[in-house]
């Protein structure tokens, strides 16, 4: 970040009261946000969906993240670059990071840090995939009301395409604000 805009912000930060400042610390201990919502209909919602979700993920992230240097990488975690890439290496690594999490803490900060997220994203998905499961009674019973929607039409002819676009967006922006 550049000075200029670092201490913009600095400045603009220390300008917020205290009262404005707790209303943007969003998620507190007192008050956790989920990590992700599911929608899902009542005609689909079944005691294990929760479950099977959660296996469907987790199979998903070790497939693609066989371990944490795979999974730093994917996400480009501080640090990627420096992990190792031999499996062999991978492996002493992971040793170490068992027995002694905070003395690879100390020397490699980046390989510390990608173990503990990766093994936390693991547990989440093992013990608690799904925070907020929203269901859909309506969606069920099948009496969705459908309402036509001109905004996925094509533009008129009187609009330019760059008009209508912004006006979309605004649209999705307006119905977005009253969630």
């Amino acid at each position: 970040m550049s000075n200029s805009l670092t201490h913009g912000l600095t400045s603009a930060s220390s300008q917020l009261s205290a009262k404005q400042t707790t209303r943007l610390r969003v998620n507190t201990p007192a008050t956790p946000v989920p990590v992700h919502t599911v929608y899902g209909g009542a005609q689909i919602f079944k005691s294990d969906t929760a479950r099977k979700l959660g296996d469907v993920g987790l199979q998903c992230f070790l497939e693609n993240a066989w371990n944490f240097v795979e999974f730093a990488r994917a996400i480009q975690l501080h640090g990627y670059e420096s992990l190792p890439k031999s499996a062999t290496q991978i492996a002493a690594l992971t040793k170490q990071l068992k027995k002694n999490p905070d003395a690879v803490k100390q020397k490699t900060r980046g390989a510390w840090l990608a173990y503990t997220i990766c093994n936390r994203v693991i547990g989440k998905l093992k013990t608690e995939p799904v925070e907020d499961f929203r269901i859909d009674f309506e969606a069920a019973t099948g009496t969705v009301l459908t309402r036509k929607r001109t905004d996925t039409q094509s533009p008129p002819q009187k609009k330019s395409q760059k008009e209508w676009a912004k006006e979309r967006c605004r649209r999705s922006s307006a119905s977005a604000s009253n969630l």
